[in-house]
This record gives structure tokens, C-alpha cells and sequence, in this order.
């Protein structure tokens, strides 16, 4: 269920509850609210859900204690990986344009690392 960034009306707060208790009532082991990104929100959500609440991390709320504080039991990643690796392929194509080749040769994960990663993954 979406949440507006902004604090959400008691009426959408009821909602998701409502929906989110329905889930776990169903036999939902986890619920998840991608739109919940306030303290005062997500408080408000996990006293109110009966079930371990999972959101999606978010630049508003970074710190993982405070989130643990406030009851969330699973925070999802959401398009961040993607837009981390994305971020660093263009930086290494300047890079590479510019000619400069320290960071394409010099990061570390040979492909011995590789392999020896992938195998067991």
C-alpha cells in the first residue's frame, strides 16, 4: 500500500492497516509498505499491525537502529542496487573517456574472487 511522504491521513493509516492485518490474517508472514517513510508513521503502523512490517529504505530514515527502534523487522532495498551499480559503471566510462583506467583494473574483485564467489552462490 502507498503512503504519501508527507504524514498520512488517519483514514489512509486505517486502510493499510486494515489491508495489512487481512495479509497476515490470510497467512502473510510479513507485510510490506513501500510508502511508509516517517518515524511517526511507521510507529504508527507496526503498533497497529499484527505482523513484522517491512519498508523500503529510503533516504528520509537511514538510520537501521532507529528503524529497528521503531519496530520495522525487514527493510527492502527497493531500485538502490541497481541504481548504485548504474552510478558506477557511467562513473567508470568517464573514467575510461578520460583515460584513466585505475578504478576498471584497480578494484580488487579479481576474477579469481569471482569465481570463487559465484561458485558457492
Amino acid at each position: 500500500m502507498h503512503i504519501p511522504d508527507n504524514d498520512a491521513s488517519d483514514e489512509i493509516l486505517k486502510t493499510a492497516q486494515e489491508r495489512c492485518n487481512a495479509f497476515a490474517e490470510a497467512g502473510a508472514d510479513c507485510v510490506f509498505i513501500p510508502g511508509a517513510r516517517n518515524e511517526a508513521t511507521i510507529s504508527n503502523l507496526v503498533k497497529n499491525i499484527n505482523a513484522p512490517v517491512n519498508i523500503l529504505l529510503n533516504a528520509a530514515l537511514q538510520d537501521l537502529d532507529r528503524l529497528n527502534e521503531l519496530g520495522v523487522r525487514r527493510l527492502s532495498t527497493g531500485c538502490y542496487p541497481s541504481r548504485y551499480i548504474y552510478g558506477r559503471t557511467i562513473d567508470m566510462a568517464n573514467d575510461l573517456y578520460n583515460g584513466d583506467v585505475s578504478e576498471s583494473v584497480g578494484h580488487g574483485f579479481s576474477s579469481a574472487k569471482a569465481n570463487d564467489y559465484f561458485k558457492d552462490h
